[in-house]
């Protein structure tokens, strides 16, 4: 995953008014010197529905700049590392210590460095919200001033709740209006005005199908935005990837989308060591067609242990034709730890596999239509 940085360009955000209002009320609300613990802020949403968008116009707002003392803001991301979030803190309150190595020492140093200044923490991205690994912070953190206030990011409302976050804030999907304006902005960015007239009824559809997502829209703008034709639009629009079921929550038919428009067909020939090596923290697979797509002998063992970080996996429309391909799935679907969704539905297997019995943070299993079961 790209690490998030503090950045962000008001000028290319639509809407979410209501929310920066919301968030910005809580972060530059008064806390009384009785109220016990860290003040811990929430944004939750889907995948690509813009928390940290929000999270990043309340970090640059001056009024949040003047409350202050420190503001920092650290990427955690899908993999909990200790070491790399002290030193991320660290680097903000003192840069002469953050080359400590031990865990220990800098967590000391963070605790000396915040004494008695009011900070503005954020979290981006947090996935683990297991307690025990956040106490060493948090037991640091409290030496800061009262009215300092940490603003987590996560997509799991679970993840806000076991962080101890006092408000929890979500944020849902753009409206109609905002969700066109954003796709407008980037499909028809040079676009003469005739063009644009043209392509607008269909771009319209489009956006609608984006449902919401900011990210969606983007991603669908960015890859019409080198269509000149309304043939080639309508294309798009006309897709089946559209009707793919909700892996991503309706982000995963933008992603099939612009994937399956590369414009060279070798490029979709993907190898079980170009994946891993490319994409380590791969979350999502929809095997789709396995006729157009090469995956190496099948998709060799190491695969599975190295793309851990799957947390769904869809081999739905995989026919008999591919039975070796679904018995070698099968077989090591076990190593997929994070595994949450698991889509096997009208697959010819006899039984589930005993690796299956592992997969405890599986929450969706989905076997309609097993014949031999």
């Amino acid at each position: 995953r790209v690490r998030t940085t503090s950045l962000v360009d008001e000028g290319e955000i639509c809407g979410r008014i209501d929310e920066k209002n919301e968030l910005l009320s809580k972060l530059l609300g008064e806390s009384s010197e009785q109220q016990k613990g860290l003040r811990i802020i929430s944004l939750f949403g889907l995948g690509g529905i813009g928390k940290t968008t929000l999270a990043q116009l309340a970090f640059n707002n001056e009024g949040v700049k003047r409350k202050f003392d420190i503001v920092i803001w650290v990427c955690i991301s899908d993999a909990f590392e200790e070491i790399r979030i002290a030193k991320a803190i660290l680097e903000v309150l003192d840069k002469s210590a953050s080359s400590l190595g031990e865990f220990q020492s800098l967590m000391q140093q963070i605790q000396e460095s915040i004494r008695g200044k009011k900070f503005f923490l954020v979290l981006d991205d947090v996935w683990d919200g297991d307690y025990k690994k956040w106490d060493p912070f948090f037991s640091c953190l409290k030496n800061g001033h009262h009215e300092s206030k940490i603003l987590i990011t996560t997509r799991d409302r679970s993840v806000a709740l076991q962080m101890g976050s006092i408000d929890i804030i979500s944020v849902k999907e753009l409206g109609e209006g905002e969700c066109w304006s954003l796709f407008k902005q980037v499909a028809f960015l040079g676009r003469s005005f005739e063009d644009c007239e043209k392509l607008e009824p269909i771009g319209r559809k489009i956006a609608c199908k984006c449902k919401g997502l900011p990210l969606a829209a983007k991603v669908i703008g960015n890859l019409l935005r080198s269509k000149r034709t309304v043939s080639e639009w309508q294309r798009i629009l006309d897709s089946e990837m559209w009707k793919v079921e909700e892996i991503g929550k309706g982000l995963l038919p933008p992603l099939l989308l612009s994937y399956n428009d590369l414009p060279s067909s070798s490029m979709r020939h993907i190898h079980s060591e170009y994946i891993s090596f490319r994409f380590p923290r791969l979350r999502a697979l929809l095997i789709y067609d396995v006729s157009n797509l090469s995956l190496d002998s099948s998709i060799r063992l190491e695969l599975f242990s190295k793309l851990a970080c799957f947390s769904a996996l869809d081999m739905r429309r995989l026919s008999f034709g591919e039975i070796n391909l679904i018995e070698e799935i099968a077989e090591n679907v076990g190593k997929l730890i994070h595994l949450k969704h698991l889509n096997l539905s009208d697959l010819d297997i006899k039984e589930l596999p005993e690796t299956s019995c592992g997969l405890y943070n599986l929450h969706k299993l989905d076997i309609r239509g097993f014949r031999s079961l």
